[in-house]
Parts: C-alpha cells; structure tokens; sequence
C-alpha cells in the first residue's frame, strides 16, 4: 500500500537535512557520532535510526502526548508530510467530542519534539512553513501502539458474529478451478458516442449516454443553462451477466463478492485477460499456492490495498436506488486519475481503522465520526500533474433519505467505511462485526495493523507457544509484542529495560531506574499493578511482585541521577545569592540540602561563566 515517496531512502532524506538537526538528533538518543561532514554523519545515523531495539525503546518511553501524536502520524502520513494543522485535526478528531481541542502550536510542539528524538524528520515545503516526514523505514519498526477507538465492554463484544465459513484463500483457489474449466466471457466495453468538444471535456468517465446527448443539447443553445454536472454510470462488473450467474450458482457466492474475488485474481496474476475471456493463469496460481494459509491471506490482502481496477464506491453506485456519483465534466481530470485516487481513499481510511484498536470491538458510530472529521471530504483534495483536485470534480450523495432512520448512514465517508469493513475487510478476515438485535453495531479487527506496515505475522511467530515468559532468576521479561495487547510493550517500559527488540520477540529486563522513574511521573504502585492485572496475559511472578514493593518502600529514601551536576555551595546567603544574579533558579532539578542543587550537566559551562561575572571563584571538579 505504500508509495514509491513513503519509502524513500533514510540515508538520503538525512543528507537533505541541516547539520545541525542530525547532531540534535543523535543528542537525545545519546548516540557519539564521529563523522564531520553530512554525508558521512547522515549514513552513520541512518541505521541507528532504523534499529529495530532502539526505535522500540524511544517509543515505548514516550509521554502519552507524545504517543497520542505518533498514533496520529501513522493515520496522516501518505509521503507527502504532516504539518501541524493536519496533526491537531487528527489528535482531536480521534479524541471525540468529549476531549480537549489541540491547537496547531500544541500540535506544532509535538511534531518537533517527536523529530527531535527522530521519529519524525523536518522537511521544509513551502517558505515558513515546516512539514514532517515519517520515514517508511521507521514506520515499520515502531512497536504496536493503543488503539484510540475506546472498546466495548467484555459483555458487549460477546455479539461477535463468527468470522466467514470460507477462508478467502480458500475461495480463491476454488474459483481458479473454475476458470480453468468454464474461461467466462468478458461483459463487451462500450463507449458513447459524442462530438469532438464533449469528448474531450468528458474523457474517459463512463457517464450515461442519453445524459450526454442532452448536456451537448444544451451546450449548443443559449436559452438553457448547461448543466454543472453529469451522472457517472455504475461501473460495469468483469464477467458478462450470463456467465457472471452461472459462476455465482456455481460457487455461491454473492456477486459483488465475487467480483471483488475476480478483479483481486487479476491483480494477483492468478488470471488474465485474454480478448473476450477471463483465463487463469497456471503460473501465477503455482506460485500463490506454495505460500502457508496465512501468507496467502496476507498477500491478498496487500493486493487489496493498493488496486484501482476495484472500489468499494463500485458496490456503492451499483446499489442504484441508494447512492448517486456526478462528475463536473468542466475540471480536467481523468477517469484513470480518479481510480488512483480512490485507492488513494482506501488506504487513508484503512490507516485511521489500523491505529482503531486490536482485538476489540470498536463502536461503528464512533469510527464513522471520526472519519468524517479527519476527512470532511470522501475524496481528498490533492492535485495530479496539474489537474484540478478531485475533490472539486466528485460528489457521492443519497438518491433519497431512507425511510427508516438509523438503519443506514447518511454520510459519504460513512457508507464507504461501511462498505469496506463488511466487504473486503470482513471478506479477508481482518473485520468481525458485533451485531445487537441482528444490527452491526460494531467491528473488531485483527491484524490489520501487521499487514498495512507489514509487521511479522503472529502465526509464524518462532518464539515460545506462550505470548508472555518471565524469568524471575534474571529478571527477565520475554514477549511477542505482535501476540499480546498492544499496551503490554509501553506498560513493560514503565518498569523494565528494554534489551532487545527482534521481529519475533522483545526482552525487558526489570529495573529499579526505570520503576523509579514512573513514580516520579506520578504513578503509584497499586495502579500499576491494578494495569498489570488489565492488559497482562498472565499473572506478576512472585519475584517481580516482591521487587516492585521493595522499591516503592525505598523510593524516596535514595535517588539515583543521570547527566546531572551537583552544585555546592559554602553557605544558604551564596546560594541565595547565586539564584539572583545568574540563571541558576531556571535550571534547579531537585534541591538537596539547603547547600546542595541538582542542575542539567549541560549547564555547568553556561553556570561557572555567569558566576566568574559575578565575582564568585567556582571550582569544577570531575
């Protein structure tokens, strides 16, 4: 599903990048780089940046402000950059009207902060302004993060309808076999036939003849306003009607279902156009067929993603009585553009029901809203080689309200939505509706995320059976972050080490820094155990239940600093002094007697030089 753009190389958008940035960069993750020209700094900081343990643990250790805005990125970035405006729409939309409002000068500080730990990179556009890139080669390295769609409770989610009968691997196999016996006939590609002028205004959109003929009718008198838009003709389905009914009988499997199958056949290569018939391809399906049940679903799926032969707007306008698409014939944007763009469309919402939440039912209300916040229109404003943006050329809109209020949503972006979550996505497997009275109420999805970002399946997971193994002996926490609710990874941060992220596994290692430092935050020890008991897979070992109470009695009694100076001085009046005169008050961590502070070991030059002006005679010692 991913651009050429979003996965440009990192050592390349580095070297674009002021110096200063990459040694900023390389700071906060405490990295020493010995190169002195850009090149040769951004190369070495590249796969340090890539690094699959230390993306994990900048992550995992991020503030939830900070996490909030990461989450967002992943639902903005489509390679052409996050600016603060879009990141503040998104932050709030996904927090629901009941949350704060984000200002784009909030959203502004969190996209520098995030770069400054180089999650993100700045990349200047347009003068002034700064937009953030989200590098395809970090993406993929970030840990699973919390969903922003709260779920159902347990009772609720219990509604879950079981998922289809027929894995659509399975389906895809099968209708193969009949190609190979019944080779369809493909539905004959008619064009209407228009003068020069309307031919070159309308293009390639397949809109209705007899629509046409009045519209040039129109362009040839004065008396009559033209019309300012023409209504775009359902696309046609793959197979002609005859063979199309005879292959549903044969399968039973709805026709639009089936098509879906038919046009992702072609995407795959597991078949071909070959004049006027749909032929399979033996070739193609040989080597579709020597991959697991799981990788066969998952390069369907990534096939899905991307396809602009297919839409979920086909399903839409097909349903006649429902949806209406026009087209304003005077923007000069092309029919093929508009499929790109609609794929474009999908691979926006997908990224917003990623980041949703794993394993969960999430209320359908809820996504709808968020959606139509994030994108107040179905399709996005962007421009292709200079054409007008489609946004300005489309409209999807009700033939008539129906009658019964409730039963169907009355929103473009909603129906599109729904048309997604219960077709392909239900179809492949990644979407399970939980149903109220026979009503879809909400939708629970699994894996979606591992496939958009191509995170290792939990299937093929090498590590042990168990998601969760402690080792109480070392004080080691082992866990597959793919198999486990995604707030186990950021939990196991606020109390353990992270030593090593791997595709399969990653190892914490409990240490007393770390607890110490989530009680500095503000958290106590019962909520963290009472979190533990929440998201956990298993219960907390008794040694690690025994380090924890151990810690939170000793806590306060003894703080261990890191990077931090200790400033003493001979009397109270000279500290009191020194606070007055010289910055030293801005820069006070903690104070430990009243002739002892605790200052930024950055600050220690700027200090003793404000001092010396003062008069006073400081002494550096180690």
């Amino acid at each position: 599903m991913n651009t050429g753009e979003s996965r440009s190389s990192l050592r390349e958008l580095l070297r674009q990048l002021p110096f200063e940035i990459l040694r900023e960069i390389a700071r906060q993750r405490g990295w020493s780089i010995g190169a002195t020209d850009k090149a040769s700094y951004a190369s070495s900081l590249a796969p340090l940046l890539g690094d699959p343990t230390s993306v994990a643990r900048t992550v995992i250790t991020l503030p939830d402000d900070l996490r909030e805005a990461l989450r967002a990125a992943f639902v903005i970035e489509d390679g052409h950059g996050i600016a603060p405006d879009d990141l503040a729409g998104v932050i709030t939309a996904l927090r629901g009207d009941d949350e704060p409002y984000i200002k784009p000068v909030e959203a502004a500080r969190l996209l520098v902060d995030l770069a400054n730990r180089g999650l993100l990179l700045p990349w200047d556009t347009l003068p002034g302004a700064t937009t953030y890139l989200f590098p395809w080669e970090i993406q993929v390295r970030v840990p699973r993060l919390p969903g922003w769609c709260p779920g159902l409770e347990e009772d609720q989610a219990k509604h879950a309808l079981p998922p289809e009968q027929e894995d659509f691997a399975e389906l895809l196999s099968r209708l193969w076999k009949h190609l190979a016996v019944q080779r369809p006939k493909l539905r004959p590609r008619t064009q209407p036939e228009v003068d020069e002028q309307a031919a070159t205004l309308i293009q390639d959109w397949p809109l209705d003849p007899g629509e046409i003929q009045r519209w040039e009718r129109r362009q040839r008198s004065k008396r009559r306003p033209t019309p300012r838009s023409l209504t775009l003709r359902p696309p046609q389905m793959l197979l002609d009607d005859e063979d199309m009914d005879r292959l549903t009988q044969l399968t039973g499997v709805e026709s639009e279902k089936l098509e879906f199958a038919l046009r992702l056949m072609l995407e795959l290569n597991l078949a071909e156009v070959d004049d006027t018939r749909l032929v399979p391809r033996p070739d193609g399906m040989e080597s579709f067929a020597r991959g697991t049940p799981a990788e066969q679903r998952r390069t369907a799926a990534q096939a899905y993603m991307s396809m602009p032969s297919w839409s979920e707007l086909d399903m839409l306008v097909r349903a006649k009585e429902r949806w209406i698409l026009t087209y304003n014939p005077y923007f000069h944007a092309s029919y093929t553009q508009f499929r790109f763009g609609l794929a474009r469309a999908r691979q926006s919402v997908l990224r917003l029901l990623a980041v949703a939440g794993e394993r969960r039912c999430c209320y359908l209300s809820r996504l709808e809203a968020a959606l139509i916040r994030v994108w107040p229109h179905l399709f996005q404003p962007r421009k292709y080689d200079g054409a007008h943006p489609v946004a300005n050329v489309l409209q999807l809109s009700l033939r008539q309200r129906p009658e019964a209020e409730g039963t169907e949503p009355c929103s473009a972006q909603a129906a599109f939505l729904r048309a997604m979550l219960f077709g392909p996505l239900q179809w492949l497997g990644y979407a399970q509706r939980c149903s109220q009275r026979q009503e879809p109420t909400a939708i629970r999805f699994n894996g979606l995320g591992n496939v958009l970002w191509e995170y290792p399946d939990p299937s093929r997971t090498v590590a042990a059976a168990e998601p969760l193994q402690f080792d109480s002996a070392l004080d080691r926490i082992t866990v597959q972050p793919y198999s486990v609710d995604p707030d186990v990874p950021s939990f196991l941060g606020q109390v353990a080490v992270l030593e090593s992220a791997d595709p399969d596994q990653f190892v914490y290692r409990l240490d007393m820094r770390a607890v110490h430092a989530t009680f500095d935050r503000g958290k106590l020890l019962s909520e963290l155990e009472l979190e533990w008991q929440r998201i956990m897979p298993a219960p907390m070992p008794s040694g690690f239940h025994r380090a924890l109470h151990e810690w939170w009695a000793r806590y306060g009694s003894m703080r261990l600093y890191e990077s931090f100076a200790l400033v003493e001085v001979d009397d109270e009046v000279t500290l009191r002094e020194l606070e007055a005169t010289t910055s030293l008050r801005e820069h006070i961590v903690a104070r430990v007697s009243p002739r002892l502070v605790l200052i930024p070991s950055e600050q220690v030059d700027d200090l003793i030089r404000e001092a010396r002006k003062r008069g006073h005679m400081p002494r550096q010692v180690g």
